[in-house]
């Protein structure tokens, strides 16, 4: 993508960028030339100053010290958080006892409209652990050399002819 980019710059041509989350990061957005390039993301944006990374970044401090927080990182991050409301349900579900596999995705049925303090969009999985459609994202573009959230930080979520286009083609 800095390549791409690179070479349309040095040929005055400057369009905008969009890409998923795994191309997007602090790299990627310091040339000039990437203002403007937009990303989406399913996950909040490792940039947010929210509470809800605050944590994460206290143990990457911790634990990780001088380690990079990107997008993958807060990927596996949510995937614990969510592993771990799975198995606190199927303990409370279950008493208390040893937990099996079938009680961690009855545990994970129990999360419903969840958003786990802004972490996700809102999202409900089911006891086969599998999660609804959800087609909400978070927006980011760049400024100045850093990514910014769109619609202050909170997700995006398509409606009308927009989620009727989605759903049609999934």
């Amino acid at each position: 993508m800095q390549r791409l980019a690179s070479d349309c710059d040095k040929q005055n041509y400057r369009p905008t960028y969009v890409m998923g989350a795994a191309l997007a990061s602090d790299e990627i957005a310091k040339p000039e030339y990437m203002d403007g390039a937009v990303a989406a993301i399913g996950i909040a944006p490792w940039f947010l100053e929210s509470e809800s990374l605050a944590t994460l970044r206290e143990a990457m401090a911790k634990y990780q010290q001088g380690k990079t927080i990107d997008a993958q990182v807060v990927s596996g991050w949510v995937a614990g958080v969510v592993l771990g409301r799975a198995i606190e349900n199927a303990l409370t579900a279950n008493g208390g006892k040893q937990i099996t596999s079938a009680d961690v995705l009855t545990g994970l049925g129990m999360i419903e409209d969840e958003t786990f303090d802004g972490l996700t969009p809102r999202i409900t999985f089911t006891s086969s652990g599998v999660q609804a459609p959800n087609y909400c994202y978070f927006g980011m573009t760049v400024a100045g050399g850093k990514w910014a959230p769109e619609n202050g930080g909170e997700p995006i979520c398509p409606t009308g002819s927009a989620l009727e286009a989605i759903e049609r083609v999934s």
